[in-house]
């Protein structure tokens, strides 16, 4: 358990890291920090499909300037936690339930962390300014390295909460939980649907959406093992 919570935070400090301040590779994505929590605790399929349900509601949403949208790496991290931390009963749709609803909130707490780093870092471009009145090199490699691992520290930190919580919460959710978690899953399915289907800006696109929707339903009621 100790060795999968460091796992876990780790893939929080680095993707929180990935998504402005370094590479940005897209390996924020709660797609991928989902699916990579989930392995690290043994439901990859637990930790894909919450992750896709987030990337129906943040698709569109980019850190883009001086846009800051929710975290959506630690709400990736979160919801996987959630969905494969719950007890062996629960089904499909009770970890998406359970899932979706960790991570729709650690990514608003995750977002305003975002803020506070980037508020943090003002007094490295006062430095660098400083520096540049006196006549000084102002050293902006070094300033922006600083900057750097203060957004890798926040990321560090941020995913030790969540995953810790997670691996404390999902346990402890009980049996009869699960038919209201399920319920709420097919809610957060369906109303992703919706927000990502307002953000297509054309018809054919939308139809390319819900034709995959169906095709991808058809093929998953045989092939996903979960279903029986």
């Amino acid at each position: 358990m100790i060795q999968d919570w460091l796992l876990l935070t780790l893939v929080g400090g680095v993707a929180f890291l990935d998504r402005t301040a370094a590479v940005q590779s897209m390996a924020s994505r709660p797609l991928v920090t989902g699916a990579v929590a989930g392995w690290i605790l043994g439901r990859p399929d637990a930790g894909l499909l919450v992750g896709a349900l987030l990337e129906l509601f943040w698709l569109y949403e980019l850190p883009v300037g001086a846009a800051v949208p929710p975290d959506e790496a630690g709400a990736g991290l979160a919801a996987a936690v959630v969905a494969a931390s719950l007890p062996d009963a629960a089904d499909l749709w009770a970890r998406l339930g359970a899932g979706g609803m960790a991570g729709l909130a650690a990514g608003h707490v995750g977002g305003r962390v975002d803020v506070a780093v980037r508020r943090w870092n003002r007094d490295l471009v006062g430095r660098a300014r400083a520096a540049l009145a006196a006549g000084e090199e102002p050293g902006l490699g070094r300033l922006v390295l600083v900057g750097g691992v203060r957004f890798w520290a926040a990321g560090t930190t941020l995913g030790l909460a969540l995953a810790g919580v997670g691996l404390w919460l999902g346990p402890r959710v009980p049996a009869p939980a699960f038919r209201g978690l399920g319920l709420l899953g097919v809610t957060l399915v369906v109303l992703g649907a919706s927000v990502c289907l307002g953000r297509l800006a054309s018809r054919r696109a939308k139809g390319c959406f819900l034709a995959g929707a169906m095709v991808g339903a058809g093929v998953g009621k045989g092939a996903w093992p979960w279903r029986g």
